[in-house]
């Protein structure tokens, strides 16, 4: 098996994070995520051959170790955006069907950039193969396919790539922006969230590992956590099918920023307090217990409007929260252990008082809510105007 010094092909990658000057005195790189495109480059050239071999010859496969016989090689790296000179290891009887090869995926490549007719029939499995090249472009990059001698070749994009998905699997990819909320995630066997939304109703949506997190938090929150995912999705028959990589996600809340954190904030104090905390009273209030009150008045914060209340610790066990609505003063004593509200309020120049209590039972929590958040809402409109009279 006879080496080779043959150049084969360059295919040069542009835009994004190939265009920064080199310097001089230094080599020109590429990023180490990106290499392996050339090993699905190198795939293309036998699939296609493949194809090549089996029409001209009219056989339904090819002989056997038919891809061993076509071997690249990462020969340089070249300066003019980055261009990976590949060559042939070896020489051998029959290598041609490579080259003509290469040159059928250049055509079929620029008729896709074209949006003419294929020059060649190819099968479904083989259009996948050409859906799979680039997936680790970003949507600014591209590679251009040039062959020796040539100053020009084929140029393979995102958009491109996005129709090779669509002519082997006769769906449409189109860009999608949806906005929803977190109604369920899972991390097998795929790292998925689902959101709902107005104009698709629940769809599934892929997300990276470090969004691990902030997706746990949005589906905890979801009742005033907003999700905007956008990005590239198939769709069959006018149906979303499926998000083609995972999208950008966009977690906004509905709540100021700062009245979230001050009841964070505080909660996180109570989390530390001791038994004895007050004056040799007082116990540990459980952190789990923290948590449900955090979502319940945030909850009632974004969904009813109330107004950020100030909240101490009981030495019972519990938490007070408290608003002044002069000449009203109400509060709330929630026992954290049956999860249920004391409300109470407070009129301090005639004495008079209301109370209620509001037991959040699993089933029935939303209408306790509106029942608590009607009960603070009803003092707040009856609180006096500080505008002196004109």
């Amino acid at each position: 098996m006879p080496p080779s010094n043959r150049e084969f092909a360059a295919p040069t990658f542009y835009g994004g994070r190939f265009n920064d000057e080199v310097p001089p005195d230094e080599s020109p790189s590429l990023p180490v995520e990106v290499l392996p495109e050339l090993d699905v480059y190198k795939q293309l050239i036998v699939a296609v051959a493949g194809e090549l071999y089996k029409a001209e010859r009219g056989v339904a496969r090819v002989p056997p170790n038919f891809a061993g016989r076509f071997q690249l090689g990462l020969a340089e790296i070249r300066p003019g955006s980055r261009v990976a000179a590949l060559r042939l290891e070896h020489d051998e009887p029959g290598a041609e069907i490579f080259e003509r090869s290469r040159d059928a995926v250049n055509s079929i490549i620029a008729a896709v950039h074209q949006g003419t007719p294929l020059p060649m029939n190819l099968p479904p499995n083989v259009l996948l193969l050409f859906g799979n090249f680039g997936k680790r472009l970003d949507d600014s990059e591209g590679i251009e396919l040039r062959a020796p001698g040539r100053p020009r070749g084929a140029s393979y994009t995102p958009e491109v790539r996005r129709r090779f998905v669509q002519l082997a699997t006769q769906e449409s990819v189109q860009a999608v922006a949806y906005e929803g909320t977190v109604v369920g995630a899972r991390n097998y066997p795929k790292r998925t969230f689902q959101l709902m939304t107005a104009e698709a109703g629940i769809i599934r949506v892929p997300f990276p590992a470090h969004l691990s997190q902030q997706i746990a938090d949005a589906w905890r929150d979801y009742k005033f956590v907003r999700v905007t995912v956008e990005g590239w999705a198939s769709f069959k028959k006018g149906k979303l099918k499926e998000f083609t990589e995972p999208p950008s996600v966009t977690l906004t809340s509905t709540l100021p920023e700062e009245h979230v954190r001050d009841v964070e904030t505080r909660l996180r104090e109570f989390e530390t307090l001791e038994a004895g905390w007050a004056d040799g009273e007082g116990g540990p209030i459980p952190k789990e217990a923290l948590g449900w009150l955090r979502v319940l008045l945030l909850e009632m914060m974004a969904a009813h409007g109330l107004p950020l209340p100030l909240l101490f610790p009981m030495v019972e066990g519990g938490v007070k929260a408290s608003w002044k609505f002069r000449p009203w003063y109400v509060t709330a004593e929630f026992d954290l252990e049956n999860r249920s509200a004391f409300l109470h309020a407070a009129q301090v120049k005639t004495d008079q008082v209301e109370t209620l209590t509001v037991l959040f039972a699993v089933k029935d929590e939303d209408k306790a809510l509106v029942r608590f958040a009607e009960f603070i809402k009803r003092f707040e409109a009856l609180r006096e105007s500080r505008e002196l009279p004109q």
